[in-house]
């Protein structure tokens, strides 16, 4: 069923630090998302509507075209707001993303 589709987002982290990555993934992992590899600066985020409702103080809902919308605003969300976060965590993170669906693929071509 697509409603519990879990959703996923980009964290950028305000430092490139070993320390400061380590302490954010253990950080997510604790507020109930899966976390993927380290890439550059930041990492993926994993996790049903609840936790990031928990974390960043956001309901979301999925559009028909695939982008990630919240419940209080008209139109997509690019960004979650860090200032939600606890404050422990709110320190290592500069962003936390929605990535774009693509736009190309099955429906997209006339």
């Amino acid at each position: 069923m697509a409603s519990r589709a879990p959703f996923s987002a980009q964290v950028v982290l305000a430092s490139p630090s070993i320390e400061d990555n380590e302490e954010a993934l253990a950080a997510f992992r604790a507020l109930g998302f899966k976390t993927g590899p380290t890439v550059g600066g930041g990492f993926s985020i994993e996790g049903p509507a609840g936790a990031f409702r928990d974390a960043f103080g956001m309901s979301l809902r999925r559009a028909a075209d695939g982008r990630v919308h919240s419940g209080r605003r008209q139109g997509p969300l690019s960004s979650l707001p860090v200032s939600a976060l606890p404050a422990s965590l709110r320190s290592l993170v500069r962003h936390v993303l929605f990535t774009e669906p693509p736009a190309f693929g099955p429906g997209t071509v006339p």
